[in-house]
């Protein structure tokens, strides 16, 4: 138990923090002298994408082929018992 007389030590002052006083300062040029309008930005998106390549499809095994996690579970613990 504690003390009767204790007090918890002092804790420093807490630092007040004005977060939105800082500058945000933009990472890149706009790349047009104006705001796009509601066009031109959706416009713009297949052009970026003309060089880009295509993703790579994902291979999956075929629905038939895939075994359940209690399918699974069975086939390793009849493998353990063979052990």
């Amino acid at each position: 138990m504690w003390p009767v007389d204790w007090t918890p030590p002092p804790r420093p002052p807490l630092e007040q923090r004005y977060v939105t006083e800082e500058i945000h300062v933009c990472s890149h040029a706009p790349e047009a002298p104006r705001p796009l309008t509601n066009a031109e930005r959706p416009a713009r998106y297949p052009a970026r994408r003309v060089g880009q390549q295509p993703p790579v499809p994902v291979k999956r095994e075929p629905a038939a082929a895939r075994r359940s996690r209690l399918q699974r579970w069975d086939d390793e613990f009849a493998v353990l018992v063979t052990v």
